[in-house]
């Protein structure tokens, strides 16, 4: 070919085009073939290869191949050969189509011809190769049944696959109707498909119909036709039916599964959602994201969380998709979130890529974790809180075992510690039977009282316990209660700890006497708390016991000195009441005969001697008003009491009923405040001291220029407290006390006559009742004198 026709080649051809030396230089290459080798101009590439052979094939000896069929036959057609893109060393296939050029003796000289890049159309091809071969692979163990039918629908032939697809032999089949096979909601639908094949004579699309097979159960089959009635070979409609039993099974199961899938996702408490992996857009949401994010579904869908702001933190993210890339999944990967307004919070993310649709998307799910992340820290800050008051708490109790040791080591009570928890097994069998009446059981069971005995376990004496019982103070050896008792008078006291035990009580107390290793006799007082059956605890009791000896004696010698004392005190009231009997007569006759001498001698007494007379008199009568105060005082001390229910009002009544002449006469004013109560009193008793108040009352005040006598009372706590109030000369309250002492006078029996008796009865009648006297009052503002007795 002449050069000159080369450019106008080059031109027109869009696949490469070359000229070569024999030996394999390349000598021409349009731009084509410039482009196809990776280089931009043909004097780049001409200058880069030096060797087609070693540099242009991929395969060793393809050069060679090439020279032969061309040295052979002068041409090469459609020349298929795995190449280097020269510049880029990208491994290409091509098609070359070229011819040996000679000159005008028949020389060779070189040669001339095109290449095309057919890497795209050799891939497609090994794919069809493939895809023909998996076809021919699975036709080939595809259970399809062929029949040739009769435009009636009836088989005149059946193919190996009928056993199969049947379970009938395919000479069974013969003559008989292919709708007699099919579902009877699927005949229908057949018969006008197969008659569409039989009128158009094209081949049908494929359909699904359900057959029956022998042994009764229904097979799905994919069915297509087509009508061969012009083939004198066929002259019939031959169907094909493909066994999809399984497919369609596998689509039932994939839909319920999706279905299932759908009702999951829907209902998920986690908010789950899937997006596009190549843009992040939201595809699905569920109502659960929906609610965390505050948007609407229509808000969400085709969006994706960078528009949204939905990662309040871009690192964050950029940490996720990091770690997506790294691992192919993320799981438990923890993020803060924004939704719409103040929707914010933690979120506990895993993703996992799937497809959809063919497509590659992530399936993320998200947990709200705000309230657990809450929670965890409020239970991290009490834990610690927890922690720190149980080193506080055990602190304390190992101050408090401290403080125990050293109450333990250092008080004079004698303390006992001991342990309980075998005797607590031996009788926790027994409890029902015990629960009627625990002391009678335990006494009918004097081997389990024994055993008990044995059982407990002395663990510590302090040292007044170990000095009580005469055992050295650094004693450590093992003790059983059964040896601390080996001194005592009797073991009865034990069935009473015992029975309080079972009855649940955690104190017992009681005496007992007990004789030292010296001999001497002690009475000792016991307290004993006692561990709970029930509890958890390991079953320590404590014994506390009190030396009372020495208190007994005590009380012993002061019950003789008020057997003594009362004796006197009786012998006493008996002197006093029998002097102030005796000398009522002799005072009586003292008076009378002075009166006689007064009335009937009168005038035979000068002036002085008739005063001397008034003065016996006077003394005298003064001496029987003395007699008969001893005498109410005595009288009140022996007189037997009698309690019963008083009316406050009547009482006070009956008192001023019986001062009434001179309470008008005086011109004294009277007030009461009396409440409607009822006391608990003896009503002389009572009687008789509320009249010697008023009769003091009316005494102290008879100097004032308007007396006035108060009577009132007030209910406290089941107690009356009465009082009498007057506006009299008063006292002061440094003598209170001997106000209320017999003969005790603060005033001269001639400015204020009296005995000194009348508030000692008072304070007696009170003490006898139970109750209490006593007064408040300054010197010049009048007393008030107070009586309080328990109310009915």
């Amino acid at each position: 070919m002449p050069d000159t026709d080369l450019p106008l080649l080059f031109e027109q051809l869009p696949i490469g085009v070359y000229r070569s030396t024999l030996g394999g230089r390349q000598l021409r290459a349009n731009a084509a073939l410039v482009r196809l080798n990776g280089y931009t101009s043909e004097a780049e590439l001409l200058a880069a290869v030096q060797d087609i052979a070693s540099e242009w094939y991929v395969e060793p000896g393809r050069r060679d191949e090439f020279a032969q069929l061309l040295a052979r036959d002068g041409r090469v057609v459609d020349f298929v050969s795995e190449a280097w893109r020269h510049r880029t060393r990208e491994r290409i296939w091509v098609r070359e189509t070229a011819h040996l050029v000679r000159d005008a003796d028949g020389q060779p000289l070189f040669y001339e011809g095109t290449v095309q890049d057919i890497t795209a159309e050799h891939a497609a091809q090994l794919a069809l190769q493939a895809s023909e071969r998996r076809f021919r692979a699975l036709t080939d163990r595809a259970q399809v049944l062929t029949l040739v039918c009769e435009p009636d629908g009836r088989v005149l032939y059946a193919s190996q696959a009928a056993l199969a697809l049947l379970g009938r032999a395919p000479q069974a089949l013969l003559g008989e109707s292919q709708f007699d096979w099919m579902h009877p909601d699927d005949r229908e639908a057949a018969r006008a498909e197969f008659g569409e094949v039989v009128q158009h004579c094209n081949p049908g699309t494929e359909s699904l119909y359900r057959l029956r097979h022998a042994d009764g159960s229904w097979r799905h089959v994919a069915a297509l036709g087509q009508s061969f009635m012009d083939d004198p070979a066929v002259r019939g409609i031959v169907l094909n039916w493909r066994d999809v039993t399984e497919r369609e099974r596998a689509l039932q199961a994939m839909q319920q599964s999706r279905q299932r899938f759908q009702a999951a996702f829907a209902v998920s408490p986690d908010a789950l959602l899937i997006s596009r992996l190549s843009d992040g857009q939201y595809l699905e949401v569920n109502d659960t994201f929906v609610e965390l994010s505050g948007y609407r579904r229509d808000e969400l869908i085709g969006r994706n969380a960078s528009e949204l702001g939905i990662w309040a933190d871009a690192s964050v993210r950029r940490a996720f998709l990091d770690a997506l890339a790294r691992q192919g999944r993320v799981r438990h990967f923890e993020a803060h979130y924004q939704g719409r307004g103040d929707r914010r919070g933690v979120v506990e993310i895993s993703a996992e890529p799937i497809a959809v649709d063919g497509e590659p998307c992530l399936m993320t799910i998200a947990r709200d974790i705000t309230q657990r992340l809450q929670v965890e820290r409020a239970l991290r800050h009490l834990t610690e809180d927890l922690e720190r008051r149980v080193a506080e708490r055990t602190r304390q109790l190992a101050d408090s075992e401290q403080r125990y040791r050293s109450i333990f080591e250092l008080v004079p009570m004698a303390i006992v510690e001991e342990d309980w928890s075998e005797a607590i097994a031996l009788l926790a069998p027994h409890r029902a039977a015990a629960a009627a009446d625990p002391q009678a059981w335990l006494q009918a069971q004097p081997a389990l009282v024994a055993a008990c005995l044995q059982a407990i376990r002395v663990v510590r004496l302090n040292p007044a316990a170990a000095a009580l019982y005469g055992l050295p103070v650094d004693d450590d050896a093992p003790h059983r209660l059964a040896e601390l008792f080996a001194v005592y008078d009797s073991a009865d006291g034990f069935v009473g700890e015992l029975a309080a035990l079972l009855a649940g009580r955690c104190r017992h107390d009681h005496a007992r006497t007990l004789r030292r290793a010296d001999g001497e006799i002690r009475h000792v007082q016991l307290a004993l708390a006692l561990p709970a059956m029930d509890s958890d605890g390991d079953g320590t009791a404590l014994a506390s016991l009190v030396d009372v000896t020495e208190l007994q004696r005590l009380s012993a010698e002061l019950d003789a000195s008020l057997a003594e004392a009362r004796r006197a005190h009786r012998e006493l009231e008996t002197f006093t009441y029998s002097v102030s009997h005796d000398l009522k007569a002799p005072l009586r006759g003292l008076d009378g005969y002075s009166q006689l001498l007064l009335s009937r001698h009168a005038a035979q007494l000068d002036e002085e001697g008739q005063h001397f007379l008034q003065r016996i008199r006077t003394a005298a009568q003064q001496m029987a008003q003395l007699t008969d105060d001893l005498l109410a005082y005595a009288r009140l001390e022996r007189r037997t009491q009698a309690l019963g229910a008083v009316g406050l009002g009547a009482l006070v009544k009956s008192v001023l009923a019986d001062c009434a002449d001179e309470l008008d006469r005086r011109g004294v004013v009277l007030a009461l405040d009396l409440p409607v109560v009822t006391l608990r009193a003896d009503v002389e008793a009572l009687k008789l001291a509320l009249r010697n108040l008023v009769d003091n009352a009316l005494k102290f005040s008879a100097t004032a220029p308007a007396p006035a006598l108060a009577i009132g009372a007030d209910c406290l706590d089941r107690r009356v407290r009465l009082w009498v109030r007057d506006n009299g000369v008063g006292f002061d309250m440094g003598f209170h006390d001997r106000i209320f002492q017999i003969f005790q006078r603060l005033h001269r029996a001639e400015d204020y006559p009296g005995t000194g008796i009348g508030l000692a009865i008072v304070a007696k009648a009170m003490e006898r009742m139970g109750g209490r006297a006593w007064a408040e009052s300054q010197p010049g503002q009048g007393a008030t004198f107070f009586l309080e007795v328990p109310q009915a």
